[in-house]
């Protein structure tokens, strides 16, 4: 199976040698790291939101997938819950607890020019993460950034797990494809990395195709754009904790998938990070995707909110592609260490089973067409 069979456009780079790790890290060296700029985070206005919100209700009625929650694989280090206001913005005191030991640094940078980005991702397999679709691919370019480097437990830019390089990189086609801000209801990318993450760090538990209950939402990532009230530079891990809050769902739950905002001040840089849950056994329910606008041509809406791209059938096909190519994904049934499925366990998820058996059966219909 390729990537087209799951809806998404990929590119694989060249093998990793030891040459070719050799000249990666010649590239990113310290200078490169530190001159890298934030990957600019989408903006979007009140009607292109308005055009998501419809683009995400179709999204949501045409699935065939039962909603679903991933565990978690938690190392031993493990970070309870705190109470606090209505957002709260803070440095990350310990970065090697739970959930905070899943998130890392990105670089990339633009084939053929100077030009250098950075984002942020989460381990969501032994050797895949995932991030935001405009951390991997530049939409007006219309190609794949290279040169992506994952960078775990990044801090004043000391590496001292190491780096791990992209081999493999895709997104969504209806993200590459759709315009007026609807393509952000698919701002997802996945990478396939060239060696096992430490087993330390545990992996990331998820939802899809599920609504939210109301309630405290923690944002993570490497924000890199100061503002005046938080000195953002990129070097080190923020979390923002805000209320759940969409005037479009007066009710105490949402009852229906949307591309939910919650209140959070992290910037540019921050793209690509997890939102979690803040309960007892905290999984990804988002990842920083956009802002909004308060009109056209700005500024940004006051408290500021983060809007996070719809986790239902994409997340399904990103999670097929990374099994299919070695990443090792959590995924239900799927022991992350390496042991094959757990009992109780299978193989993939049933959306990923029905779309591919329906995809085979329109393929052998079409060659016995073809033999008439």
């Amino acid at each position: 199976m390729n990537a087209d069979r799951f809806g998404l456009i990929e590119e694989s780079i060249a093998p990793i040698t030891a040459s070719a790790v050799a000249q990666q890290k010649s590239y990113w060296s310290p200078a490169k790291l530190q001159q890298a700029k934030p990957v600019p985070m989408p903006t979007i206005t009140v009607a292109q939101h308005d055009l998501l919100a419809r683009k995400i209700a179709e999204e949501s009625a045409s699935t065939v997938a039962d909603a679903l929650t991933v565990p978690p694989v938690i190392p031993g280090q493990f970070a309870s819950p705190s109470s606090t206001p209505a957002r709260s913005t803070n440095l990350v005191a310990d970065t090697l607890k739970y959930p905070y030991s899943v998130v890392g640094k990105l670089f990339m940078s633009i084939m053929g020019t100077s030009a250098s980005y950075q984002g942020s991702a989460w381990i969501v397999g032994r050797k895949c993460i995932l991030t935001a679709g405009h951390c991997v691919y530049d939409r007006a370019q219309r190609r794949f950034y290279n040169n992506v480097q994952f960078i775990p437990q990044f801090k004043n830019g000391a590496t001292p797990l190491g780096t791990w390089n992209v081999t493999q990189i895709t997104t969504l086609k209806e993200y590459t494809t759709l315009r007026n801000g609807e393509e952000l209801v698919y701002d997802i990318g996945a990478c396939i990395l060239d060696k096992p993450l430490p087993e330390s760090l545990g992996i990331a538990g998820y939802t899809m195709n599920q609504p939210l209950a109301k309630g405290k939402m923690r944002s993570v990532g490497y924000p890199a754009q100061p503002t005046g009230q938080f000195p953002f530079d990129g070097k080190r891990l923020w979390e923002s904790v805000g209320d759940y809050n969409d005037e479009e769902d007066p009710a105490t739950a949402t009852t229906s998938p949307r591309n939910y905002p919650m209140y959070c001040d992290l910037t540019g840089g921050c793209s690509g990070g997890p939102i979690f849950e803040t309960d007892d056994n905290p999984v990804v329910v988002g990842l920083n995707s956009h802002i909004r606008l308060v009109s056209a041509n700005g500024p940004p809406e006051h408290p500021p909110r983060m809007f996070s791209p719809y986790f239902g059938d994409a997340i399904g096909r990103l999670v097929a592609w990374m099994k299919q190519n070695g990443g090792e994904p959590n995924e239900p049934g799927f022991d992350p260490r390496g042991n094959g499925q757990q009992d109780g366990g299978h193989d993939a998820h049933p959306l990923v089973e029905i779309k591919s058996g329906l995809i085979q059966v329109v393929e052998n219909l079409n060659t016995l067409i073809g033999k008439l």
